[in-house]
């Protein structure tokens, strides 16, 4: 099982992995020119849910490879009902900037990542019941990222400072959770 500074470093690393996408794609396409903010963001959404789908996908085949009936149907019904506005997310910022149908396309394609990893978490149970805590600290890391950057715009105009500061007071928070409870 993670512990406490596992858990929490492995969430920091996921943060730490959507800023140096956030800030070497955009860089890498635009070659220094003017960066268009909203697209960025469009984007950075976009991915992040895509990635956080993954682990999810792992976790409905992991539990339900080891009780179909019982955990692995609670766990396929709850994560399948937080799919739709995750779905709704992908396709509303995909629908700002191109037509109906891309967006409804690239909300499809990353809702898609979710039945690969189940079926791969099915098929390699025990492999993955070591690897899905970690997984799932990597997405949750990867989405506290991205909420920095949509929800809270103004700490993420105060630069990558304040975007780490969330990050690490984050994890700090998760360990003194872990070593209290």
């Amino acid at each position: 099982m993670v512990g406490s500074h596992n858990g929490a470093g492995v969430v920091l690393t996921g943060g730490i992995f959507m800023m140096l996408i956030g800030r070497y794609s955009i860089e890498s396409f635009t070659h220094g020119a003017e960066v268009d903010r909203v697209g960025h963001r469009i984007w950075m959404l976009v991915v992040a849910i895509t990635l956080h789908n993954a682990p999810e996908g792992l976790a409905v085949g992991v539990s339900y490879a080891r009780d179909a009936g019982g955990q692995g149907f609670a766990t396929a019904l709850g994560i399948g009902i937080q799919n739709i506005p995750e779905g709704l997310a992908v396709a509303s910022v995909l629908s700002m900037r191109y037509r109906p149908l891309v967006a409804f396309i690239g909300a499809l394609l990353s809702g898609l990542v979710e039945p690969v990893f189940g079926f791969l978490g099915a098929l390699l149970v025990h492999e993955f019941v070591l690897v899905l805590p970690l997984a799932l600290c990597l997405a949750a890391g990867a989405m506290l990222s991205v909420v920095m950057e949509q929800i809270a715009p103004e700490l993420a105009d105060e630069g990558q400072q304040a975007h780490a500061a969330l990050l690490a007071g984050l994890a700090v928070m998760l360990c003194l959770d872990i070593a209290l409870g």
